[in-house]
């Protein structure tokens, strides 16, 4: 459910809830991670080198954006890491949890570089915000992404939508069963969505993929993939 590329993967996690995902899973389809969490503010020479050498895309989470600290460091850190992909002609697909406005940054920045959204670009479930609250570890991360989570899908949706106008950017249609509050085959409440995601992206700048691996909520392989071909 991913470009086949074998282990030739650079991943850039840019925040401690995807390194410490990565971390913990153990993850053999990444050929490296990055964290700017360490003294480096920037990509060094070393990382564009395997870059040019390895990679074929890099991840990048944009999940909390200024509420992360040392933000402005990390802001280089990410500049540094689209210009590679711009330098390397690599895709990079971005982690959002709901902030498609920290994006905007990037696009304006990077014109050039092909971005995919990662998991629908929607917002935590519920059940993933006791995780990422004490992941954060901030005074107000419980009410903060509660309210994430309970937000209005259709809002929520929508705001992913509006960057279907930049023509660089395509949509990764992952997890909308727990993104999108529809559990169980055939998925149905996701099907709306997909169809405006469809209308808005159009269907060659939108992939599917499983991530079987650590799907929440509970469908096979084969399932989630008919739930989108039915």
């Amino acid at each position: 459910d991913r470009i086949d590329v074998g282990k030739a993967r650079l991943a850039m996690a840019i925040d401690a809830n995807a390194i410490a995902a990565l971390g913990a899973r153990r993850d053999e389809r990444f050929h490296r991670r990055h964290d700017p969490d360490a003294d480096d503010d920037e990509v060094g020479g070393n990382d564009l080198a395997i870059c040019e050498a390895h990679a074929r895309h890099m991840a990048v989470a944009l999940d909390r954006g200024d509420r992360e600290p040392r933000g402005e460091g990390r802001r280089r850190a990410r500049d540094a890491i689209f210009a590679a992909a711009a330098e390397f002609d690599m895709p990079v697909f971005v982690s959002l949890l709901g902030h498609t406005e920290l994006l905007d940054r990037y696009l304006e920045r990077f014109p050039t570089v092909k971005i995919v959204i990662d998991h629908c670009g929607m917002p935590p479930n519920v059940e993933m915000v006791p995780t990422i609250v004490q992941l954060e570890g901030l005074p107000d991360s419980d009410s903060y992404w509660s309210n994430l989570a309970c937000a209005p899908l259709e809002q929520s949706f929508s705001k992913v939508m509006r960057l279907a106008a930049w023509p660089n950017v395509a949509l990764k249609w992952a997890h909308a069963p727990s993104r999108l509050n529809a559990a169980g085959y055939p998925n149905i409440g996701a099907r709306p969505f997909l169809r405006t995601a469809i209308d808005s992206f159009g269907a060659e700048r939108i992939m599917w993929a499983s991530d079987i691996t650590v799907n929440p909520t509970g469908e096979t392989w084969a399932e989630l993939l008919f739930a989108v071909k039915d």
